[in-house]
């Protein structure tokens, strides 16, 4: 019965628009609540009992073209989709394989074909060679099963192929000009991202050490940029550092925000680590040859890690950094792109180090240049990291993925490769969205500052285009605010990276004096793609930062809410409306090899293991609270930095020593009592194989091991009162696809439908249209698309209309209008009793308990749908 009105739907939904909807599923009810089963005839209304809750369509034109979705699928391939599997490919006109189409630009034959087969699985092109993806396109990715497609399953997994193209490398233009400055001038260059108590110590420290770090002085002029990395992103070292000296060395190649005009001339350009400090001796302004200045790290019993580390702090002159092409782009995560400095350096003759700080007695290597990058004498690299030990040290979040990745890039120049002469300094490609100077330390210190926010890619990112909503009576007691909403955007101007700017920006737009609604206000920062949100309060300082650098578009994807109340009282508002969520977070445990055989056992934060020869536990992933919970028991894994190493223990806290190691405190997580997992603790006298282990067991005994304790995961979550459900055509009009999948532009089908089995089904529901008082609104965004379904004069297939389109449509079937972005606004509940007018909060508050580069955590969020 559900496939029968699934394919009457599939024929309908025919619309040239990707549309985003919030919906409240039931798997007992029937999809044909959306589109009757039998589309001629007259107007058929909607079922007005499921209209509890509804969905965001794009508001405007613009954002349905940019979300188009080109479906390559036809109705018949619906049973292999709802099964899970890609669909089959249409035959082609006489057993023929699809001739490639010609390219626009160049006349040459393309390596795609239009109905994004690729791959061995597709038909062959007339020269015999498998069909590609379009690298320019949305869909760059051939997954295994031969399907175009942008989703992980096309570009991340085994046997993908990805054709995206990468930027092109080009050469540099010339270096500034010589300004015959007098004394040195450094350029430090500190890759940044969450760590701004380090900063505030960081500056501190700084003005000693440009004061007293050297005697007699060798630097007179230091300009530290600060390259803070805007994206969600894994962090990526080497690719913040080349966008800072790109800055700085006016690379104009790399992005169109950089001017000729903005170089400076510098003697040497370093990259330093922001919580590992030079102590007095250090010269940074030593870099005739490249110089690993960090020589000597208390980690690392004052040596470096190994004797090829090219890692830490680096100092070269600017000619030296364009011939090696600066770093690689594309090290995400921790680790990498240092050790390819180090090849970077030996493959352009740039080692001049010997064994140093490894050599033997009477070592023949003593001496001899070429084996590792250049270091200063005993006594004059010393860092530390202890002077940022009183600050909160950002975790350090991995991913497995991507640190394959790395290795692939170490091995390919570690055998010789040329990579590096293409992926560096010359094809580097960013825009920046926002630059501060910073002069105070100027005149007494010779410290310029500059923190830049750069965001991958040249297309440029406007913060200003952010919608900002304000409810009527914001400004509480001021007589001057409007009788209405206020729908602006956040505009030009200083942008405000924190909440005490954001209220003052607030205030300007809410009243024409006093406003004081604003002094206090909190605001609900809206993601319109997932249609949840979070509360941006005191204490929560960079969640704007971090949820406008997860946007992929200012405009379209954002909706800032300003609301007068405590968070306290926001929260109960969506509680009581059923519109919030607190999910667990997920955990795995990752086993390693021992160097004298057996295994060792580490607990990651995530649902994968986070890489560096870490490899995952059968069963080992489950999910539990970060934060205490009321029926849950602690559960705490301590670390041992020397050998590294975990014990696992009850409760929040660790022993300061054990087995005669230190220990401290690698996370707490909260679960359920139970025997669906345990840990076990093993002694021995060697203190490297003195840890505990976890597995899914019920009893964690043998092997020299006593059980500790069992636990169960804690529960799934409620899944939110809203997901993404996308429909669309294809070029021809022939073709549709519906997907209940945040995914919605996955050219691939493997999920479409999936959710739905047997007599089951989803269905959603329109709110009542209303009206709002406007006391001021902006053109641009107080627009509302009309839907409707319809035939065209002469056609017996239905038609999806948007806007204009209706008019032109016969034997209106559905016709509404789509929630503006005053009406998510609007929908915000008014009370803590839930009351919204009989609205609906179009949007759910989460609240999680993880650190993430993104506003939502992945795994956090694909638990909630």
């Amino acid at each position: 019965m559900a496939m029968s009105i699934i394919r009457v739907m599939m024929f309908v939904i025919l619309a040239a628009c990707v549309l985003t909807i919030l919906v409240s599923f039931s798997h007992t009810s029937q999809i044909a609540n959306l589109v009757p089963s039998h589309v001629h005839g007259g107007h058929t209304p909607l079922d007005s009992g499921v209209m509890t809750r509804l969905l965001e369509f794009p508001n405007s034109m613009k954002s349905v073209e940019r979300s188009l979705l080109a479906l390559e699928k036809n109705i018949h391939d619906l049973d292999a989709e709802m099964k899970g599997k890609e669909p089959a490919a249409a035959p082609a006109p006489s057993g023929a394989a699809e001739s490639p189409s010609r390219s626009p630009d160049t006349g040459t034959a393309k390596r795609w074909r239009s109905d994004r087969r690729c791959g061995k699985n597709a038909d062959p092109l007339p020269d015999g060679k498998p069909a590609e993806c379009d690298p320019t396109g949305d869909y760059a990715c051939c997954s295994a099963l031969g399907w175009c497609g942008n989703s992980k399953q096309h570009c991340s997994c085994k046997g993908c192929i990805s054709y995206k193209e990468q930027p092109q490398a080009v050469s540099l233009p010339p270096m500034p000009p010589k300004d015959g400055h007098q004394g040195k001038t450094v350029v430090v260059i500190i890759p940044f991202r969450d760590r701004e108590s380090h900063l505030i110590l960081f500056k501190q420290y700084w003005r000693w050490f440009a004061e007293h770090g050297r005697s007699p002085k060798t630097v007179k002029n230091w300009v530290v940029y600060v390259a803070e990395q805007f994206d969600s992103e894994t962090f990526n070292r080497g690719w913040n550092f080349n966008g800072a000296l790109a800055v700085a060395s006016a690379l104009t190649t790399a992005s169109p925000d950089i001017k000729a005009d903005m170089g400076i001339d510098f003697d040497c350009a370093v990259i330093q680590d922001i919580d590992y400090l030079p102590e007095k001796g250090v010269d940074y302004s030593d870099c005739d040859v490249p110089m690993q200045l960090s020589a000597e790290i208390d980690r690392y019993n004052w040596k470096t890690p190994y004797m090829t580390s090219a890692g830490g702090i680096v100092s070269m002159s600017l000619k030296h950094w364009r011939k090696i092409n600066g770093f690689g782009n594309n090290y995400f995560g921790w680790g990498g792109e240092d050790d390819e400095l180090h090849h970077r350096l030996r493959l352009n003759g740039l080692l001049y180090g010997d064994c140093y700080p490894y050599c033997g007695k009477n070592d023949h290597n003593m001496g001899k240049p070429g084996q590792s990058i250049k270091r200063p004498k005993k006594g004059f690299g010393r860092f530390s990291g202890k002077y940022m030990h009183s600050a909160n040290h950002t975790k350090r979040i991995t991913d497995s993925r991507a640190y394959a990745r790395n290795l692939e890039q170490l091995k390919e120049i570690g055998a010789g490769g040329g990579r590096w002469k293409t992926d560096g300094l010359n094809s580097l490609a960013f825009s920046i969205v926002d630059s501060q100077e910073d002069r105070a330390d100027q005149d007494t210190y010779g410290i310029t500052y500059h923190h830049l926010k750069i965001r991958r890619g040249k297309k440029p990112f406007h913060v200003k285009d952010v919608p900002i909503a304000i409810p009527p009576g914001f400004c509480q007691s001021s007589a001057v605010v409007p009788d209405g909403w206020v729908l602006q955007k956040l505009g030009d101007g200083p942008i405000p990276w924190d909440l005490e700017a954001l209220r003052r920006r607030t205030a300007s737009f809410a009243a024409d004096g006093e406003c004081t609604g604003a002094k206090n206000a909190n605001f609900l920062l809206v993601d319109r793609r997932q249609q949840v949100a979070k509360i941006f309060h005191s204490g929560m300082e960079r969640m704007l930062v971090v949820y406008l650098r997860s946007l992929g578009s200012a405009m379209e994807d954002a909706l800032i809410v300003a609301d007068p109340r405590p968070a306290d009282e926001i929260h109960q508002a969506f509680q009581k409306s059923h519109a919030f969520a607190e999910p667990p977070t997920f955990y795995c445990v990752c086993t390693s090899k021992l160097k004298k055989g057996g295994s060792k056992y580490s607990v990651h934060q995530g649902d994968h293991c986070s890489g560096g020869g870490w490899d995952a536990v059968d069963g080992g992933v489950w999910r539990a609270y970060a934060k205490e919970k009321p029926g849950m028991k602690a559960i705490t894994w301590c670390d041992n930095e020397k050998h590294w190493t975990q014990i696992m223990v009850k409760g929040a806290s660790c022993p300061e020593s054990w087995s005669g190691l230190k220990w401290v405190h690698g996370g707490t997580f909260y679960v359920k009592e139970g025997s669906s997992f345990c840990t076990g603790t093993r002694k021995t006298e060697a203190e490297e194989t003195s840890f505990s282990k976890l597995v899914a067991k019920k009893n964690c005994g043998g092997d020299g091991f006593s059980h500790d304790m069992g636990f169960d995961p804690a529960p799934s979550p409620d899944p939110v009162a809203s997901v993404g459900i996308c429909v669309g055509q294809d070029s021809s009009s022939q073709k549709a696809k519906i997907s209940m999948l945040d995914e919605c532009d996955d050219g691939g089908f493997s999920h479409a439908g999936s959710r739905c089995s047997g007599n089951e089904g989803f269905d959603f529901a329109l709110p009542v249209e209303r009206e709002h008082k406007v006391a001021r609104v902006a053109p641009e965004l107080g627009k509302s698309l009309r839907l409707c379904v319809g035939f065209r004069k002469g056609k017996d297939r239905a038609f999806v209309g948007v806007d204009q389109q209706c008019e032109t449509l016969q034997s209106i079937s559905v016709d509404f209008k789509v929630p503006s972005l005053l009406d998510i606004a609007a929908s915000t509940p008014s009370s803590s009793t839930g009351s919204t007018s009989e609205t609906a909060p179009l949007f759910t508050i989460v609240e999680e308990q993880v650190l993430c580069f993104g506003f939502l955590c992945p795994h956090v969020l694909s638990s909630l749908k």
